[in-house]
């Protein structure tokens, strides 16, 4: 009953704009064209394109749309037809190439899913760059929108968007809807994500720690970044971490020059202070970057951080290496 009032409601020669004699090619331009008017969900989007592609029917249909005009004047009751001579049956042409057209289908179904999913990495990567732009709202509803249409739910795209969405949520003070997520993916069957989501759910749920983000956010005074790198000039380390983290979280525009300076400068003072792992953490983040001279630095701080270091000896400092030189 339920997929015959889904029938009622939406038509897919509506949903997709086209009529009953559009061709395969016309089809998948229109449900292109639909994706952009957004007036239908993706779902019904595909349902409708999914009736309209049935691959060996179609074939034949466009076999036999020349002839239909025919077959729709033809009346049962007229039976004067049934008098005159039985035409001799000639084979088309295209039928010998029916084995070429069916290939064809399918290379054409196949380029249709990787213009879809085209699209959908488009989803992703303009929700990424909007939450690191800082416009949390938009890339919340960009990074639903591509997990509501992705398919490959074990894939790099699928575990990654989620934990974006999360910590988005996390630095936009959606707690709540954090949350929220956390609890539904830690009860899923992606291993990876369950893994991770009970991390950070108990991280969320800690004692008070919910109330203690809330707060600092609202106390914690905004730290200019002269003011961190004076300290870092300084050799005041311990205080340059605790200033860098903060003009690091907040920071809207993560493209900007300074906060990328911020990065490099916190990764060297993490080491001035001993924590190494901390500053690895860091470098590996910032070898994934798209601006190539930070990245070029990263993964050569990456290899000296990560060489073995002789044990510190008598409760002294261990022996630091120096690290590249900064890299903008």
């Amino acid at each position: 009953m339920s997929n015959d009032l889904k029938h009622i409601a939406f038509n897919p020669y509506d949903v997709l704009g086209v009529s009953q004699a559009a061709s395969k090619a016309e089809i998948v331009t229109a449900k292109v064209a639909a994706m952009k008017r957004k007036q239908y969900s993706l779902n019904v989007i595909a349902d409708a394109e999914k009736k309209l592609l049935k691959t060996p029917e179609r074939i034949i249909a466009d076999y036999f749309r020349p002839v239909l005009p025919v077959i729709k004047r033809f009346k049962r009751e007229d039976l004067s037809l049934l008098e005159t001579p039985v035409p001799a049956l000639v084979f088309l042409p295209e039928f010998d190439r029916l084995d070429a057209a069916i290939s064809k289908s399918l290379r054409e179904e196949q380029l249709e899913k990787e213009t879809v999913s085209l699209s959908r990495l488009d989803l992703y990567q303009s929700g990424i760059e909007s939450c690191q732009q800082g416009n949390h709202t938009k890339g919340i509803e960009l990074l639903n929108e591509f997990l509501q249409s992705c398919l490959e739910q074990n894939g790099t795209e699928y575990f990654k968007a989620h934990i974006w969405l999360v910590e988005t949520y996390k630095i936009s003070g959606n707690l709540e809807e954090a949350i929220a997520l956390c609890k539904k993916l830690a009860t899923g069957e992606h291993p990876q994500l369950k893994n991770w989501a009970e991390k950070a759910l108990a991280d969320l749920l800690a004692p008070n720690k919910a109330q203690e983000l809330c707060e600092q956010e609202k106390i914690q005074p905004k730290v200019s970044f002269e003011t961190a790198l004076a300290a870092f000039n300084q050799k005041r380390y311990v205080e340059a971490v605790k200033l860098l983290e903060q003009f690091s979280q907040s920071c809207a525009n993560r493209k900007a020059k300074e906060y990328i300076q911020a990065q490099i400068y916190l990764v060297k003072a993490y080491h001035e202070v001993g924590q190494l792992k901390k500053a690895i953490t860091l470098c590996q983040q910032l070898s994934t970057t798209n601006h190539p001279q930070v990245q070029k630095w990263a993964i050569q701080t990456l290899n000296s951080l990560s060489a073995k270091t002789p044990a510190p000896v008598d409760g002294g400092e261990p022996n630091k290496q120096s690290l590249p030189t900064q890299a903008l």
